[in-house]
């Protein structure tokens, strides 16, 4: 495993082939909700259960069936309309950004959402760092979202990157 920057531990998630570092003081869940999606949250408050509600942390999810659950030709093409869409729904603070070093390829941005009623809940104006990854050889699309409030963001945004930064997903991994 890379070695983790200093505060931070590196965790292993065996069942996506992937690691991250996490905060030393932050938790870890997981969530397997069917056998082509994988989900993981790393956050700074403790949640329990399959829906877990937290104010600022990492999810880290695999989906392996991208055509049909994103009704994309490609997790390339799944992961650049993800984000894309995104942009469409929220306030974009930054440019979309693609990057990547084969068979990967990252489409990412930070935006903001105002707050309201989402998804039955109310949330309160919230700050967010998406990226989209696609594995071009295996078809496997990964989705990493760091949210915190936008009155935290400023706190919390070196965490995000650092965080972002360190994910590393295995190219074999389908």
């Amino acid at each position: 495993m890379p070695a983790s920057p200093e505060g931070y531990t590196t965790v292993a998630c065996p069942e996506i082939n992937a690691t991250v570092a996490m905060p030393e003081d932050w938790s870890r869940h997981q969530f397997t909700r069917q056998e082509e999606l994988m989900q993981f949250w790393f956050t700074r408050e403790p949640i329990s259960g399959d829906n877990p509600l937290y104010e600022t942390g990492l999810e880290v999810a695999a989906y392996r069936t991208v055509a049909a659950l994103f009704r994309a030709k490609s997790a390339e093409a799944a992961a650049r309309q993800y984000i894309t869409q995104l942009r469409k729904g929220m306030r974009p603070t930054s440019t979309l950004e693609r990057s990547g070093r084969d068979p990967f390829v990252a489409f990412q941005t930070t935006l903001e959402h105002p707050g309201g009623q989402v998804a039955g809940r109310h949330m309160r104006p919230t700050s967010f760092h998406f990226s989209a990854t696609a594995n071009k050889r295996t078809n496997v699309l990964y989705m990493a979202m760091f949210e915190t409030p936008t009155t935290q963001w400023e706190r919390y945004k070196t965490v995000a990157r650092t965080m972002l930064d360190s994910l590393q997903f295995d190219p074999a991994f389908a």
